[in-house]
């Protein structure tokens, strides 16, 4: 591939990679540096926003409480080792969708085709 068609085609993998796979491995940064991987189920919006829902007492919510930074990894982990095998690498940051702001996020965060049930904004505050 040259440049002016591997960005577009990598692009198409990573959507697709994104639309087939529910989780992905969130990595956090403990208190002493030290990373923290976590599963988390997550929808992606736009390719661009991942929401997930935690629990805030867990250690991963807690990392990033404190340091807002994180990685994660979309893949497939049924399909073997080898050519067919794909995967997102994601770097960012992250962010808890205030109570004020839940009704604009919920109809992002919680598709039905993604198979898994939608919070209300009062299930997930307080």
């Amino acid at each position: 591939m040259t440049s002016d068609t591997a960005a577009p085609a990598l692009a198409a993998t990573a959507r697709d990679v994104m639309d087939r796979i529910r989780y992905m491995v969130l990595g956090t940064i403990d208190e002493d540096g030290c990373t923290r991987t976590s599963p988390v189920y997550y929808v992606p919006h736009r390719y661009r926003d991942l929401y997930w829902v935690s629990n805030p007492t867990s250690h991963h919510s807690h990392n990033l409480k404190r340091d807002s930074r994180l990685s994660a990894v979309i893949f497939d982990s049924t399909v073997p080792p080898g050519p067919d095998q794909q995967a997102v690498y994601v770097a960012g940051t992250a962010r808890e969708v205030e109570p004020a702001a839940l009704a604009e996020h919920l109809p992002r965060a919680f598709r039905p085709e993604r198979g898994a049930g939608a919070f209300t904004a009062e299930e997930l505050t307080g």
